[in-house]
C-alpha cells in the first residue's frame, strides 16, 4: 500500500494549492499578473481589474483559450477559481461581451 502513495502526492499537491496565478492580458497587449486565493470567487479578478482601471471603464468579459470559453462576471463571478480550474495558475483575456 505504500508503494501507491508517491504516486498520488502530486495530485493531491495540486488539489490543496491555495493560490492562483492569473496573467491577464489588456485590451492594449499588455500583461498583468495577480495571485488570488484558491477560493476566491471570479469576481475578485473582476474588481481587481476594475480597481487598475485596466478595463478603461470599458465593459468586458474574459476569455479563457484552453479549454476556450468565456467567463462574465454575472454568470461565473460568483464561483471560485479553484471550481474554475484556474489553479494553479491561468491565462485569461479581456474581451468586449457578445
Amino acid at each position: 500500500a505504500a508503494a501507491g502513495a508517491p504516486s498520488q502526492a502530486p495530485a493531491a499537491a495540486y488539489a490543496s494549492c491555495d493560490t492562483a496565478t492569473i496573467q491577464l492580458r489588456l485590451f492594449g497587449g499588455e500583461s498583468v499578473r495577480q495571485s488570488f486565493q484558491a477560493g476566491d470567487p471570479l469576481t475578485e479578478v473582476f474588481d481587481f481589474i476594475k480597481g487598475q482601471g485596466a478595463n478603461d471603464r470599458r465593459a468586458f468579459v474574459l476569455k479563457q483559450t484552453y479549454p476556450r470559453r468565456e467567463l462574465s462576471e454575472e454568470e461565473h463571478g460568483g464561483v471560485s477559481l479553484r471550481d474554475l480550474d484556474l489553479v494553479p495558475n491561468a491565462t485569461l483575456i479581456l474581451t468586449d461581451p457578445p
